[in-house]
């Protein structure tokens, strides 16, 4: 099986089934596939009724091809482009890759600081498929999507109930395909 639908099957384990609950942001979703997302890709049926074919296309195309995470040679680092992408939006995901990227690049060591555009252009796929140590950006984007997670939940109140599962979820569980690490 082919590494991006290993990541997508893990991907809608931790996504779950059907979900409808007003406060979540992202609104009614299946598989993790939004109802917009759903309506931006072509799927025009009721969201409850959305298939696992259809919801793996939707992540091929929207989430793995279109941003260029299938171009990231090392599969821990491509799986936390991905499930960041599904989580926070692919040009996020690319945003606090740059970020970190940066961050671990002392005194230009690896080459020039990215401009941070939440593009995965030729620069930053340059960067990251030469930087030696992919673990350490995988490490680093976690702590950043950990604080992106902390901020939404002080300015919104009633997202504070999602904050366990995505710490849980999103931060401290994710090694090399999602492989549980650290919270039961």
């Amino acid at each position: 099986m082919a590494r991006e639908h290993q990541f997508i099957s893990k991907i809608i384990e931790i996504e779950g089934g059907y979900v409808n609950d007003p406060s979540d942001l992202g609104g009614e979703t299946k598989f993790g596939i939004t109802l917009k997302t759903a309506r931006d890709n072509g799927y025009n049926g009721p969201m409850a009724d959305l298939t696992v074919e259809t919801a793996r296309d939707i992540y091929l195309r929207q989430y793995w091809y279109k941003p260029g995470f299938d171009k990231i040679s090392n599969d821990q680092l491509a799986f936390e482009l991905l499930d960041t992408a599904v989580n926070m939006g692919p040009e996020t995901a690319v945003e606090i890759l740059q970020n970190s990227c940066n961050l671990l690049n002392h005194r230009n060591r690896y080459g020039k600081d990215l401009e941070v555009d939440g593009r995965l252009g030729y620069k930053t796929l340059a960067f990251v498929n030469r930087y030696p140590m992919p673990d350490r950006l995988c490490i680093l984007m976690n702590a950043v999507q950990c604080s992106r997670y902390v901020k939404i939940a002080q300015a919104r109140p009633e997202q504070r109930k999602f904050i366990y599962g995505w710490l849980k979820e999103r931060v401290f569980n994710q090694t090399s395909f999602g492989d549980k690490l650290l919270i039961p």
